[in-house]
């Protein structure tokens, strides 16, 4: 039998991978963590199951949808984290859906690699992870939300 000749423009079309933990993309990430911890700080029982369903859900959308104004959360976690994904687009550029997705996926590593069954492994990782750089999340009364222009 003869071999078949690799003929240039034949086969898979392999493109190359971002690196999205790069310096570009760090601060984007973490907008979206925080917006994550501010999920888990306001819903104590949210798993990290949920957190993974949540961002493979934003990641279905982007796929389907023209641009990323058309994203409709559907959860609190989720609209956490596209408010995140907001502010660090103001402070920090505007990113493709593609980028999108390839920090979501880093994100979902990232809860894979610290998740405990059925747990919160990867929320109490990222709670202290956080904590160390000084980011601190906590509960606001209504009225504490009011003063801080919070709320109206």
């Amino acid at each position: 039998m003869s071999k078949r000749k690799n003929r240039p423009g034949h086969g898979s079309q392999l493109r190359p991978i971002n690196n999205y933990r790069a310096e570009r993309y760090i601060m984007h990430i973490m907008n979206v963590e925080i917006g994550i911890l501010q999920a888990s700080t306001a819903d104590p029982e949210l798993t990290d199951s949920e957190v993974k369903a949540t961002l493979k859900g934003l990641i279905t959308e982007l796929r389907v949808s023209k641009s990323i104004s058309e994203i409709t959360p559907s959860n609190l976690t989720a609209k956490l984290i596209m408010e995140g994904l907001k502010q660090a687009f103001n402070k920090h550029g505007v990113l493709t859906k593609e980028d999108i997705i390839g920090i979501f996926d880093v994100i979902i590593h990232s809860i894979t690699a610290h998740s405990e069954t059925r747990g919160r492994g990867y929320l109490n990782y990222l709670k202290k992870f956080l904590e160390k750089i000084g980011v601190k999340v906590r509960k606001v009364s209504k009225e504490e939300a009011k003063e801080l222009g919070l709320t109206e």
